[in-house]
């Protein structure tokens, strides 16, 4: 009985992560997208600029790059990921930033197509626990052992995922071969790879772990042909 509360629990929990990620997801996909369209303007507004400039109207072309600057047009973070992709771009870009502002060297190397057959939600859980712990494993180590390496790939209906990190010590595991969390609150945290394998699960996916040698890698396998057969 207390594994079937516990299971339940933790159902409620990932429930509660999927809707959360899925309303997240829309909300990146909308400031993602006018992003996009504000970049794609530039042209527009460098050609005025420059019109200005030549007119010798100097104050006003200052006046108008003091407005674009107002408004959020070149201050944004690097960005690691450009695959069109609006729910993993801003993702991962979003997790890129964070690590630059710890000092985690971080390289992405992420090749899918901008439309993938999976839900956004469940990207969302998948590539953001994922990083996350890796985050979180980074900020215990040394400057110069803090880093993350991301490969993902579309190819013949499956996506590939996986992560790579520096790791401040062997992981422990409970009875079952999950991996424990190391924070004090275990009620709330320690969920994350279990709602990685919850999500993995609508599409026949597997997570695998493993630590060696002071790195952490969690690799994570979707299948699209799945949910024709469902």
């Amino acid at each position: 009985m207390g594994q079937a509360a516990e299971l339940q629990s933790r159902n409620r929990l990932y429930e509660q992560q999927l809707d959360l990620c899925s309303r997240q997801a829309e909300e990146r996909e909308g400031y993602y997208l006018e992003l996009r369209r504000m970049r794609h303007d530039m042209k527009n507004h460098l050609s005025g600029i420059l019109g200005m400039v030549n007119a010798g109207q100097t104050k006003e072309a200052g006046d108008y790059i003091q407005k674009m600057l107002d408004d959020g047009i070149g201050t944004d973070a690097d960005e690691i990921s450009h695959t069109g992709n609006i729910v993993v771009d801003s993702l991962v870009n979003h997790k890129y930033a964070l690590a630059q502002k710890d000092g985690i060297q971080f390289e992405a190397r992420v090749f899918i197509p901008s439309v993938l057959p999976f839900q956004s939600g469940h990207l969302a859980i998948i590539f953001g626990n994922l990083l996350e712990n890796a985050l979180e494993a980074c900020r215990k180590l040394p400057q110069e052992q803090r880093y993350i390496i991301l490969e993902a790939t579309y190819i013949k209906e499956m996506l590939q995922i996986c992560i790579k990190n520096g790791s401040p010590g062997k992981l422990k595991k409970d009875s079952s071969g999950r991996y424990l969390t190391t924070k004090k609150d275990t009620g709330c945290h320690g969920i994350g790879l279990a709602s990685v394998e919850q999500a993995l699960a609508d599409y026949d996916g597997e997570l695998f772990t493993q630590y060696e040698n002071g790195e952490f890698q969690a690799s994570a396998v979707l299948y699209s042909n799945s949910i024709e057969e469902k």
